[in-house]
Order: C-alpha cells, then structure tokens, then sequence
C-alpha cells in the first residue's frame, strides 16, 4: 500500500502524440482516426506530456493519485456509454460505524 506512506501513482495515457512514431497519423485516414479518439480534437504535443508529468509530479498535485490523464479518450467512451440504456443497480446500504 502506497498511499499510507506518501507515495502517489498516477499514469499519463496520452493515445497519439505528434512525433516520429506516429507517422500512421500524417495520412489523412490516420489523422483522421487519431482526432476521433480524442476530445479535444487535436493531437498532444511531446511538450503537452512533459507539462502533466512535472504537474503531477509537484507538490500542487499532492492530492491527486490513483488517476489516469488521458488527453479526454475516457470522456468521449463515457459519452458514449451514457447515450446508451444503462441498467440502474442497487447497492445495500454500507453498515454505518459509530465511533464511541
């Protein structure tokens, strides 16, 4: 456990950044499904990941752990599942512990 002795972990999942590696994105197909997937409908920039990891990695993100930056990928599936029927599921209440 991490979390107890200070320790924070967080991701970068940042899907097509604008370098060498992702020549698939300079054909206009590639380029094309690249902006899909992202919400801000633009392709992260190497200086773009180098800002969030030193963010996160500073004392101003001290409360923040357990998360995964995505450059918006996660919002446009949870749009997508929230346009869909989603079935409601109830949950027991949790056992309340009083303390003494």
């Amino acid at each position: 456990m991490l979390g107890p002795r200070g320790i924070r972990a967080n991701a970068i999942a940042p899907a097509v950044v604008a370098t060498e590696m992702s020549n698939f994105a300079k054909t206009e197909e590639g380029r094309d499904y690249a902006l899909g997937i992202q919400a801000l409908k633009r392709l992260a920039q190497p200086d773009d990941i180098g800002g969030v990891v030193a963010f996160l990695a500073s004392e101003d993100a001290r409360w923040i752990t357990g998360d995964t930056v995505d450059g918006g990928i996660r919002t446009l599936a949870t749009e997508e599942i929230s346009d869909r029927e989603c079935r409601t599921v109830r949950l027991p209440p949790l056992p309340i512990r009083r303390s003494r």
